[in-house]
């Protein structure tokens, strides 16, 4: 079995359009064991502008969040390629399961 991602539009023949117009995805991530995971991809732009807004509305002095990608765009194939490559790095054994 492979990495997949469970997308709840995949019917809906404009859903990553809509998503890569948006610059973020949160999606469930079934690695190979069956275990899934919570995570957000975000593409660089957008990730910058939320991280900034998020600074300086908060006040906080940081930002954390465990399930973050950072990805070059929002599509299948680059959400799916992140996925794998993150398993095969041991990502997922530092995060707690869904």
């Amino acid at each position: 079995m492979a990495v997949d991602i469970e997308f709840p539009d995949a019917d809906w023949p404009d859903w990553e359009r809509y998503w890569k117009s948006k610059g973020f995805f949160t999606a469930l991530v079934r690695a190979t064991d069956g275990k899934r995971f919570n995570l957000l991809f975000y593409e660089p732009q957008r990730l910058h502008t939320d991280l900034g807004n998020f600074l300086t509305t908060t006040g906080k002095s940081y930002f954390a969040d465990p399930g973050l990608v950072a990805i070059p765009e929002i599509s299948r194939d680059v959400m799916l390629r992140a996925a794998d490559e993150l398993e095969r790095d041991g990502y997922f054994e530092a995060l707690k399961p869904v």
